[in-house]
């Protein structure tokens, strides 16, 4: 992520946060779906079962991107939450003359 601010991360992650949402919908949905057919009469047989194994292999699916995104939601808040200024402090001549104090904005953001 070549120049993004602090701000652009933050939409980020709220975007990103959305989708997880959007899949843990979606996850229920299918979910429900999946027990509406165990539970019912509809379907018999292997019918039954190659429903049941749609619905489960969609579930896999959907968690498999929603890892991703958690990943992404968690590297998003890593760069949020890192020192944005490192302070270093040196002593000058004797010790006891000067202090000099110097800030390095980090790179991080920019990354």
């Amino acid at each position: 992520m070549n120049q993004v601010t602090h701000t652009q991360l933050h939409t980020m992650a709220v975007e990103v946060l959305a989708e997880i949402n959007r899949i843990n919908e979606a996850i229920r949905k299918n979910q429900d779906r999946c027990v509406l057919i165990e539970k019912g009469n509809e379907y018999t047989g292997s019918l039954k079962r190659d429903f049941i194994a749609e619905f489960h292999s969609i579930i896999a699916d959907l968690r498999k991107v929603k890892a991703a995104n958690v990943l992404q939601y968690a590297e998003i808040m890593r760069r949020l939450n890192e020192p944005i200024v490192n302070r270093m402090m040196m002593v000058d001549g004797d010790g006891i003359s000067e202090v000099v104090v110097t800030e390095t904005i980090e790179s991080n953001l920019l990354k």
